[in-house]
């Protein structure tokens, strides 16, 4: 709202103001300084029709308190801002706002007693002030420029007490009554600020929108790319419809914001992947070398993964260590007791060699996982295979391995690698198998 202020009226053609008009200053009760009438004369400029900006000028003088034998004269000077809240009635209401600088000297009467003249010692003589002021006001139309006016308002005067060292606030009333002569605006039929002999379309708005905003048409779509221009965050640059953000009126050189412009993007709307590969295309090479690993993770981009379950994520062909590949299936010697999750002793040698492994290669993480014959209840064996790989995954925590390294799974009698019709093959199923997890 204050931007369109102050285009418009940079915009609107000024006219004058002027006005005489005489007042009261009405300080407090116990303010050195008694009531004073004053004379007063604007001069201000209307920028646009609600608002304008005035000069005041203003004297008087008074008796001083609590001795009148001596009187104060003052002067000031004001700006303020008047916002008129009916500008086209016959009888005008408006707000002020202001601020300014008084001065105030204090002088004997040359017709008191000369036992009084010591007291001017008592005042900072003479004094000046900044003070402020606000409050509503009225105009009634006479006839052509002339105008009755009359303003209350409340006035505040830093230091305005002239007794020395005074800084206080020094709140006051004031009122004022006169003419005022307000010069005829130029005829401005639709209102937009340009007068009707510099408008254009005088019978349609300017619209404001910072495009030729001085002949008075509104330019709906100034660029002419089919964005008005209200909508349009580039109303003096076209559009490039190219089905990219099309709408905001903005042309946009680089759609996918890649750093390759669109006319050498063979993908303008797929940003560049920027991978050390082909990257001047403008196209993403999402998996260059097609092993499922994308480019911007992959370590070798244009050399597949080897899928065989050790660092699958890293993007690299690679063989499993024959260390790692010791350990990973069926492990030979974890054994335990009879219906029981307890490690026997014997399998120790078996659980350090594995250990090692783990230290060995830190980004090694294993599942754990627990097998039973089909001998007895189902939800048993279950429970039975669970606890068990959980004993083994605890022995290793136990030892010095990261818990997130380590799943334990038990799958009870679903997986079998044998018949459970022989006493070779139950034994078979009953099982520990460690399997490498991917990153």
């Amino acid at each position: 709202m204050l931007l369109w202020l102050v285009q418009f009226a940079a915009a609107a053609p000024v006219s004058p103001t002027g006005g005489l008009v005489l007042g009261q200053n009405l300080p407090p009760d116990d303010h050195a300084l008694t009531s004073a009438f004053e004379g007063m004369g604007r001069l201000g400029l209307q920028v646009a029709p609600p608002l304008d900006f005035e000069l005041e000028i203003a004297t008087g003088s008074g008796r001083v308190n609590p001795d009148r034998n001596y009187g104060f004269s003052r002067w000031s000077a004001r700006v303020a801002a008047v916002g008129h809240l009916t500008p086209d009635a016959r009888v005008d209401v408006f707000l002020s706002v202001g601020a300014g600088l008084q001065w105030v000297n204090v002088e004997r009467d040359a017709s008191a007693p000369a036992a009084h003249g010591n007291a001017l010692s008592l005042y900072d003589n003479p004094s000046s002030d900044g003070v402020i002021h606000a409050g509503p006001g009225m105009t009634i139309w006479i006839a052509g420029p002339l105008h009755l006016r009359a303003d209350a308002r409340w006035l505040g005067s830093f230091g305005g007490d002239p007794t020395v060292d005074s800084t206080a606030l020094v709140s006051n009333v004031e009122w004022t009554f006169g003419l005022d002569f307000r010069a005829e605006r130029p005829p401005d039929g639709d209102a937009d600020g340009v007068p009707d002999k510099r408008d254009l379309c005088p019978a349609e708005a300017e619209d404001r929108d910072g495009v030729d905003d001085e002949d008075g048409c509104p330019d709906l779509d100034e660029d002419g790319d089919g964005v008005a221009d209200a909508d349009d965050q580039c109303p003096d640059r076209a559009e490039d419809i190219d089905g990219f953000q099309d709408d905001d009126g903005c042309p946009e050189r680089d759609n996918d914001d890649d750093g390759v412009v669109d006319k050498h993007d063979r993908c303008p709307d797929d940003a560049e992947d920027v991978d050390g590969f082909e990257d001047t295309d403008g196209c993403p090479e999402g998996d260059d070398d097609g092993d499922g690993v994308a480019d911007r993770k992959d370590k070798c981009p244009e050399e597949p993964e080897t899928r065989n379950g050790f660092r699958d994520k890293d993007g690299c062909p690679d063989e499993v260590p024959a260390e790692v590949a010791r350990f990973t299936g069926v492990i030979d010697g974890i054994t335990f007791e009879t219906n029981k999750a307890v490690i026997r002793p014997a399998s120790t040698p078996v659980l350090q060699e594995a250990l090692a492994v783990l230290e060995t290669y830190g980004d090694l993480r294993l599942e754990i996982s627990g097998h039973t014959d089909d001998v007895g209840d189902d939800r048993l064996n279950l429970e039975l295979s669970q606890a068990r790989a959980d004993a083994v995954r605890t022995w290793f925590v136990a030892h010095g391995v990261e818990s997130d390294r380590l799943r334990a799974v038990g799958y009870g009698e679903l997986r079998p690698r044998a018949e459970n019709s022989t006493d070779a093959g139950r034994a078979e199923n009953r099982r520990v198998e460690f399997r490498p997890l991917e990153e």
